[in-house]
């Protein structure tokens, strides 16, 4: 079973009624723009999150902004969900988080890379799904925030990528993408899964990004490029 990740703070997440249209200009997540491929395949709706909270020099919360984005192909079959949260902005005093990387399970479909340290969360997993209900019956935070919005297919590919600095930046990121997904051919990575190692390369590339929402001085991101065998 894949290991839950709980945050207290986010219990009291509800789903927009209201969509946003994506633009090439970017989408505002906390302090962070994220920048789309083909952002015209993408619909995206806010997702209202409590704050959350911290410890440190001080205990405390600092408001979170939070997003879900369904990217579809041309035929209308759902290929991906991104639901990301970003923290709205830093504060002046020193903060720690809690690692939520953990020992990852023994699974030849489960990979996890964490180059966390005393101060901050880098934490990324990728894991294959065969049973997409299960999971998210196991998970049912992250099923209430997806409202539906599931990638077609019995198996789904998972990304988790969660990032913390010291001075009050913090992102999450969650995605399900279908098992057509190509990935990112041509770069090697370390591994000893089942995994395809294109799909670990552009999660590789995807936590890249996802890093500069919060350690960058502008906030700015993107999403690389999402190709599949059936677009």
């Amino acid at each position: 079973m894949l290991r839950k990740y709980v945050y207290p703070a986010l219990l009291a997440c509800l789903i927009s009624s209201v969509p946003l249209a994506a633009s090439a200009d970017g989408i505002q997540i906390g302090r962070s723009t994220l920048t789309l491929p083909d952002p015209q395949r993408w619909a995206i709706r806010n997702i209202d999150t409590a704050n959350l909270t911290y410890t440190g020099d001080v205990s405390g919360e600092i408001a979170l902004d939070a997003k879900r984005l369904v990217f579809t192909a041309n035929s209308g079959a759902i290929k991906a969900v991104v639901v990301s949260r970003v923290t709205k902005g830093g504060v002046a005093v020193r903060m720690k988080w809690a690692n939520q990387c953990g020992k990852p399970p023994t699974s030849p479909f489960v990979f996890q890379r964490d180059r966390s340290n005393a101060n901050d969360v880098d934490c990324l997993f990728v894991a294959s799904v065969n049973k997409p209900q299960t999971f998210l019956d196991s998970l049912p935070q992250l099923k209430k925030d997806l409202d539906g919005s599931i990638p077609s297919g019995s198996i789904l590919y998972v990304v988790e990528f969660s990032k913390s600095i010291g001075s009050g930046g913090y992102a999450f990121t969650q995605l399900l993408i279908s098992q057509d997904f190509k990935g990112l051919d041509g770069i090697t990575v370390d591994h000893s899964t089942q995994l395809p190692t294109s799909l670990l390369a552009w999660a590789e590339e995807f936590a890249k990004g996802n890093r500069n929402a919060v350690t960058s001085f502008t906030g700015n991101w993107s999403i690389p490029q999402m190709a599949f065998a059936k677009p």
